[in-house]
């Protein structure tokens, strides 16, 4: 687990949704999310992926994608895979879009539809 979101992981999560988009995946959001119950950050990706061929099948295509960093600063288990029609990444759909292209957003101590969003760092929500 992983209380602090450095540098080293919000360039990798980029490099990674850049892999991924290169391989013409539909990657609709993506971004760190921090659980204070949890005190740790998940690179969350949401994909209609997850919906038509399961979350292993993109599970698979990341571990593929994280193989080609020499230095992993994060793994597979610092990544959760999600509907892209998840009801959290709806809300926060709501709040910030940024269309298809990558973007650098902070989003902290922000309530969307009265769910606090403790810390997020958004790279898309399309």
């Amino acid at each position: 687990m992983v209380n602090i979101l450095t540098e080293n992981m919000v360039n990798t999560g980029r490099e990674l949704i850049e892999q991924l988009d290169n391989k013409n995946l539909s990657i609709n959001s993506a971004l760190w999310l921090y659980s204070s119950d949890s005190d740790s950050w998940k690179l969350l990706i949401a994909s209609p992926l997850v919906r038509h061929k399961g979350p292993r099948h993109l599970y698979k295509l990341i571990q593929s994608a994280l193989l080609r960093f020499q230095r992993r600063p994060i793994s597979l288990s610092d990544i959760s895979v999600l509907d892209d029609k998840n009801k959290m990444i709806s809300n926060l759909k709501s709040a910030v879009h940024t269309g298809q292209g990558l973007a650098n957003i902070r989003f902290t101590h922000n309530f969307v539809n009265g769910i606090l969003i403790e810390d997020a760092y958004i790279y898309r929500l399309n």
